[in-house]
């Protein structure tokens, strides 16, 4: 029996728990055997974000302290799924009825956002492309009949309102984007693309590198109080005493941060598969772009950057699970869509942490004269790249425009008090909801 349950394993003899992105870079650990006793700036967080703040910082010659609780880069900004996009999320709360019928609002924040993607674009170009960097567009791919009619729907409104052309694909030719039949159709925008995360973070650390930026891993902050105009920031290794304090820490925003109450943090599990024959990678994704779906349980894919793998992504359980359990439930998922690689086995998996919001949209701002930028909800690697410059700039020049994104108030929901007890329960009505959803499409087809 135990023979039948290894040949019939969907884990590859060389199966491990680990990022698949960290085999050309893993995180790392840096720290100065003392920390400054002053700053001008201190970044709590060193992902995309915070390392994008510091380097706009030092353009103006800021004293300049960033802090990591864990290695750097040992969080979301490595080992996301590398699927760089322009509006995101933020397309599908703008475009809702209820959001807000004042029209210049809603350009405001698809025209910020598209120029996050920009921003990402520019800033991954001036460094010399080092991540595998390729615009390939999105396709977001309808659950249910009723979705497609939305994102149909949402398509009209974001031609009116975005710069970038949404192209409506119906379920007859979805086979040009996905090799799936579990679909109703989708849209695809050219505004995104892929990228190698972990390639990109080591660039952009190297970058920050070449300044006079302190760095400093398995540092967390443990208290961050006012002491007359300035802040006191506490640490096991010492305490920092700066003018300014920036809170990057995004989903690993732990109890106890001034604005753990306004972030929920929800993992997000990935799986690698082993190399896939030319032909079969070639159905499954034909224009090798990034690939999203829209039941509220969503999942989101791609291809290695050299074609061969599946890279493929959701959120089966909501908290951090074992990652052998995440990889088994991801596999079912994954083979639901493509029951040809039914036999395709994992060799990567993980997961992480990613920071949400409960209005759904990402926040920069001060509050209580913190600065902070947080809440990518699952579309983080232009937005939080581009958050951080806009923390910095407000730094720099408090008479700058302010970001749309700082004009929404950031509030706690009541109850919460940064720990998300209710995740489980949210995740299990979720996944519920997807399958009743499915049901009706199957009775109305």
């Amino acid at each position: 029996m135990a023979n039948v349950r290894a040949q019939n394993s969907i884990f590859h003899p060389d199966f491990r728990e680990r990022v698949y992105w960290w085999g050309d870079w893993q995180p790392e650990q840096q720290a100065p055997e003392e920390l400054p006793a002053r700053a001008d700036v201190v970044i709590i967080g060193a992902g995309y974000c915070g390392i994008s703040a510091a380097l706009e910082l030092v353009k103006s010659r800021m004293r300049v302290v960033v802090l990591d609780a864990q290695a750097l880069g040992a969080g979301a900004s490595t080992m996301n799924g590398g699927q760089v996009s322009g509006i995101g999320g933020i397309a599908k709360i703008v475009a809702d009825a209820g959001f807000t019928s004042d029209e210049e609002t809603r350009s405001r924040f698809l025209t910020e956002a598209m120029e996050s993607f920009t921003f990402a674009e520019h800033l991954i170009e001036r460094l010399g492309n080092p991540c595998a960097y390729v615009r390939t567009g999105r396709f977001t791919a309808a659950w249910t009949p009723e979705h497609f009619a939305r994102l149909e729907q949402r398509a009209i409104f974001l031609n009116r309102y975005c710069g970038t052309p949404i192209e409506l694909v119906p379920r007859s030719r979805q086979r040009e984007e996905v090799g799936s039949d579990l679909y109703f159709g989708g849209t695809v925008t050219d505004a995104a693309g892929l990228v190698q995360p972990a390639q990109l973070y080591r660039a952009l650390l190297a970058e920050l590198r070449k300044t006079s930026t302190v760095i400093s891993s398995a540092t967390p902050a443990q208290e961050i109080e006012r002491s007359g105009t300035a802040w006191r920031v506490v640490t096991p290794k010492g305490t920092i005493t700066a003018e300014e304090v920036i809170i990057a820490t995004n989903g690993y925003t732990v109890a106890g941060n001034p604005l753990s109450r306004q972030i929920v943090p929800i993992a997000s599990h990935m799986i690698a598969t082993e190399e896939l024959p030319t032909d079969v990678a070639a159905e499954l994704i034909p224009k090798r772009r990034g690939v999203g779906d829209t039941p509220r349980v969503l999942t989101y894919y791609r291809l290695s950057p050299d074609g061969r793998r599946m890279l493929f992504g959701g959120r089966p359980r909501f908290t951090r699970t074992s990652t052998r359990k995440s990889a088994e439930l991801l596999h079912e998922i994954m083979v639901l869509r493509f029951p040809q690689i039914k036999s395709v086995r994992v060799t990567h998996a993980w997961n992480g942490l990613l920071g949400f919001t409960f209005d759904g949209l990402p926040h920069v701002g001060r509050k209580d004269g913190l600065s902070f930028a947080l809440g990518c909800n699952g579309s983080g690697i232009a937005m939080m790249l581009y958050l951080g410059h806009v923390a910095a700039r407000q730094i720099i020049d408090s008479t700058a425009p302010a970001s749309i994104f700082a004009s929404r108030n950031f509030a706690p929901l009541p109850l919460y008090r940064g720990k998300p007890w209710f995740l489980p329960v949210l995740g299990t009505t979720y996944r519920a909801l997807d399958r009743i959803d499915r049901l009706k499409a199957a009775v109305t087809a």
